[in-house]
Formats: structure tokens, C-alpha cells, sequence
């Protein structure tokens, strides 16, 4: 699968594993998902400050977007519910 970099250093990028779908990662770590015909899911930040960085330069990072992040543990359900959705 391509990895389209976000970042020089690319430890942020993404996945397009199929049609519209856009799986983002920081390292190796799923932090986000963009479905066909629905918004952005971003999981709340549990990780380190790069991750941080990461899912502002996803989000932009404003006090808005920090609040529309969903928690860890439903990014998980919501993202268990996607692979199986999309097989990947």
C-alpha cells in the first residue's frame, strides 16, 4: 500500500487502502480516518507530543478541532467497524 507522506520526516502520513477512504498514521499508529461522504474521525491524543503535532497538522490544531477528536476508546470501536468495512 502507498504511503503518501504529510511530513518530511515521514512519520505522518496516509493510506488510501480503498475508494475515498483515507487511514492516517503517526509512525505506524492509526490516529485517523476519513470515510466516503461522512467527516474527519480523529482520536484524541493518548500517545506522545509528536503524535500531537501530528493530528494538529492533520486538523489544524485550533481549540475546536482538540474538542471534535473522539475518545481513544470509541476511535477504537469506530475504527474496529472501518477495517472490517473496507478489509484493511
Amino acid at each position: 500500500m502507498v504511503k503518501n507522506n504529510i511530513n518530511t520526516s515521514k512519520t505522518l502520513y496516509y493510506t488510501e487502502p480503498y475508494v475515498g477512504v483515507k487511514v492516517y498514521y503517526s509512525y505506524n499508529t492509526i490516529i485517523g480516518i476519513k470515510e466516503p461522504y461522512k467527516d474527519l474521525v480523529l482520536s484524541e491524543n493518548v500517545w506522545s507530543v509528536t503524535t500531537a503535532k501530528h493530528l494538529s497538522k492533520i486538523d489544524g490544531g485550533s481549540d475546536l478541532a482538540k474538542k471534535s477528536r473522539m475518545k481513544n476508546n470509541h476511535f477504537k470501536l469506530h475504527l474496529e467497524v472501518a477495517k472490517h468495512t473496507y478489509q484493511f
